[in-house]
Order: C-alpha cells, then structure tokens, then sequence
C-alpha cells in the first residue's frame, strides 16, 4: 500500500516537472524574431539607401485644418482668422483642435472668413495652402497662409506597451514612429503579421506587414495616414504559455493534496 501511494505520488510529481519544463520551453522567444529590419547589407560600410513609396495624404471629407493667414497689419490679420483658428493655433488638445479648427464638409470645402468656399478635397496640404493664398491674394497683398492637418490620428492596439489613440503632428509618420509612440512592442508581439487597417474611397483595407524585413521601408503602408489602425497579434508561443498556466496551477494543487493524503494515510497506517 506505501510502495502504490509512493508510486502515485512520484508518478504526479513527474508529470509536473514535465509541464513546467514544457511551459518553459514554450515562454521562449528566439531572439530572430524580436528584431526589426533584418538585412545584413546594413552592416556593410558604405549601405545603399532604400528607396521608399511615400504617398502624399489628399485632404478628404470631416478632416480638420488649421488655417492661419497673417497679414500686414494686426487688423487684417483679425479680419481673415476668426476666433476658432486663434484657438486651434493656441492649443495642442486634440479635442479643441478638433472643435477650433476648420472642417471639410462632404462636399470638400472650407469656409474661410472674407473669402468664402474653397475646394479643398483631394489636394495635399501644400495644394491646399498654395490655392488659399491664391484666394486670399485676392483681396489682400503681402498676406501669408500656413495650412496644417490637424486629425491625423491613429490608432494602435494589441500586443504593445501602451495600446490607444494617438494623434501625429508630422505629415511624414511612419509605422516605426507609430510603435515608437506605443511604446514598442511586448516581446510576445508578432513581428512577422503586423495589420494595418485602413479606409480609402472603395473601402477597407487590410495589410499585413512584417518589420523584421528591410522590405517594410519600401512598402508603400511604411508611411501612414489619417485613421489608420494597426494591431499587434501575440506570438503562438504566448498563448501556449497563456494555455498552460492554469494548468500548471491545477497539477500543482492535485500533486500537494495527493502528498497531503499520501502523508495522512501513512500515519494512519502506522
């Protein structure tokens, strides 16, 4: 009876060390697929630059600009910038950004004071600076106007240091400033199946990208626009590990009642 409880007990604490072995093996993560950007070329000494596909962003319907035009005097300047574009220049909360600023309606204009109407969907941003200028000069001589984007935001979830919303004042953002801004990935991040999401006129897009190829510079998605959504996927490593733990936890309760009950019945034998 000692020998078949003995023989249970050691048969239980085996296969413990056996799933404890095995979520170890699993927690690891190779160092390969950590890094970013793998191309030994880059460690030459004279590396050739990587050419990349920047597309310039075209202002589209319910985006919001910041628009000031300065002119010669303070009286004109007050003229053509009503209170909202002081406002818009004066803060840097997106949310009176958002409400200050100018808005394109669905029919792709802005409405500017002493101006009126201007067409401004599907230009870039220096489109749109270089036609209101156009507009402005117009009326008045000597007057400079600055446009800027102001609802670049994007949003990044998953499997990074500070999943969320994040708004970008670079009309140049890439996806490594992006990740940059969430704080890099977790080490059970995938690398490899990065998703980007993205609107356009004929709908929704859904790329995978994998930054650990130097590829990723060249991609036309490297830059990012407005709205734009990535999300982390967890290595498979991960959720075995994650599938394992609770487990471990309940073999590892079953094994110490065992010895429990093992130790009883041996006293009770005695």
């Amino acid at each position: 009876m000692l020998k078949l409880i003995i023989t249970k007990h050691t048969f239980m604490r085996r296969l413990l060390y056996f799933l404890v072995l095995s979520f170890c093996i699993a927690s690891c993560i190779p160092n390969k697929r950590l890094t970013y950007i793998q191309d030994k070329s880059f460690s030459t000494a004279y590396p050739k630059p990587i050419p990349t596909q920047r597309t310039l962003y075209r202002i589209q319907s319910n985006d919001v600009l910041s628009i000031r035009i300065q002119g010669v005097s303070q009286e004109i300047t007050n003229t053509l910038n009503n209170s909202s574009s002081t406002a818009v220049n004066n803060s840097s909360d997106p949310g009176n950004m958002f409400l200050s600023g100018y808005s394109v309606d669905e029919a792709g204009n802005v409405t500017l004071s002493t101006i009126g109407n201007v067409m401004v969907k599907n230009l870039t941003v220096e489109e749109a600076q270089a036609l209101i200028q156009k507009d402005v000069d117009e009326f008045y001589t000597n007057t400079t106007v600055v446009v800027k984007l102001v609802s670049f935001k994007v949003t990044v979830l998953g499997a990074v240091t500070k999943p969320g919303c994040y708004y970008i004042y670079n009309g140049q953002a890439t996806l490594l400033d992006v990740l940059g801004l969430a704080g890099d990935l977790l080490p059970s991040g995938n690398r490899n199946t990065l998703k980007l999401i993205r609107q356009n006129s004929k709908g929704t897009e859904v790329i995978l990208l994998d930054i650990t190829k130097s590829d990723i510079i060249k991609s036309p998605y490297y830059y990012l626009a407005p709205n734009d959504v990535i999300y982390v996927e967890s290595l498979k490593a991960h959720a075995v590990r994650n599938n394992l733990t609770p487990v471990v936890s309940i073999l590892t309760v079953l094994s110490s009642t065992l010895l429990i009950l093992s130790f009883l019945k041996i006293v009770k034998l005695n």
